[in-house]
């Protein structure tokens, strides 16, 4: 199976940076169970990745929320969507993306969603000790979920 892992976010601004640092923490996880696992990371999603999402089975996004979530962290699939509304390009969707990647290869990957809570999104560098651990408690989360079988509905 080819994993293909996303972290978008901006490290100079706080919590935004949680993104990418558990979209490695999860690459390095999933490389030692001995998965086929490729790593993106950036400060948004953009057009170009469609291409990348086509030739993997799985797609994990990995990003900040700035709306309260109920453990702080939430995992859940997500769909192909291929409504441009409120598209521009800074919000390239992930949702979006996989409708491109359907669009350019005729299907999608399995995708999630996997979005934890930030509480400063300053600028600065570094995760607020709330926001780490939540993404240690979303890791742990992920890892159990993978570990099952990760092919039943999610909403960790």
């Amino acid at each position: 199976m080819k994993v293909l892992v996303l972290g978008y976010g901006n490290p100079y601004r706080g919590d935004d940076g949680v993104g990418p640092l558990l979209a490695e923490r999860i690459a390095q996880w999933l490389a030692s169970l001995g998965e086929a696992v490729e790593l993106w990371v950036g400060q948004q999603l953009l057009p170009e990745l469609a291409e990348d999402l086509a030739n993997h089975d799985v797609v994990v996004f990995c990003d900040a929320s700035a709306v309260p979530l109920k453990d702080g962290f939430l995992l859940e699939d997500i769909c192909v969507s291929s409504d441009p509304e409120g598209l521009t390009l800074h919000s390239v969707s992930p949702q979006w993306l996989l409708g491109l990647a359907q669009s350019f290869a005729g299907h999608a990957p399995k995708a999630y969603l996997l979005s934890v809570e930030g509480d400063s999104f300053d600028f600065s560098e570094g995760l607020t000790a709330r926001c780490e651990e939540r993404a240690k408690a979303a890791l742990q989360c992920f890892q159990i979920w993978w570990k099952s079988g990760n092919d039943s509905a999610v909403m960790i």
